[in-house]
């Protein structure tokens, strides 16, 4: 049996749910973000749901970073400690198997961009991630590039969680090493 066609009405004059809401789904969801963001103590100043979700990648990379950061701190904080014991965790296991390997100062110290230090911390906790005869000098831009991407790729392939991006290694952002050293050794503890 054939139907007959719907009415002229319903092709012309329905409208949905979704179109008479003030604002779209995702744009509800991305205000809730929004706000669950600035209870938990983010600084979201300037930032709306519609900028997340029009795919604003400065806003949602700030976000973003703001979430690993506190996450790699809450971490520390289960654990008991702090910035300083992770640079020293860190520097202890590079001395395991690199005497000659300088101590990391802070995350903002300049040989975490040659893209080494995080290599050869990788292979002292997953030996079987990072090969030592792929890891260059780093003395050159191109070296760094390739020691980052290589760090990044080691560790995916060692369990971490990672967020970083090569290119957070080659500038040696501070707060993206904190969570990416914090990952490594969260994968190390397990």
């Amino acid at each position: 049996r054939v139907r007959p066609p719907p009415s002229e009405s319903l092709h012309h004059g329905a409208t949905s749910a979704y179109a008479t809401a003030p604002f779209p789904p995702q744009v509800q969801n991305c205000n809730r973000a929004v706000s669950v963001a600035r209870q938990v103590g983010l600084v979201v100043a300037g930032v709306a749901g519609k900028d997340l979700a029009d795919g604003i990648s400065m806003y949602i990379l700030s976000m973003a970073s703001q979430l690993m950061r506190t996450h790699a701190c809450q971490f520390l904080e289960a654990l008991g400690m702090g910035d300083a014991d992770m640079l020293e965790w860190a520097n202890c296991q590079i001395k395991r198997h690199d005497e000659a390997m300088p101590n990391l100062r802070n995350f903002a110290d300049p040989q975490i961009r040659t893209g080494v230090f995080l290599l050869k911390l990788l292979r002292s906790v997953a030996p079987e991630c990072a090969r030592e005869e792929l890891i260059l000098s780093g003395t050159t831009e191109e070296e760094r590039a390739q020691n980052a991407r290589y760090a990044i790729s080691c560790a995916h392939k060692a369990g971490c969680t990672v967020f970083a991006t090569w290119e957070d290694v080659v500038e040696g952002r501070p707060r993206m090493m904190l969570c990416l050293l914090a990952a490594i050794m969260a994968e190390d503890l397990r």
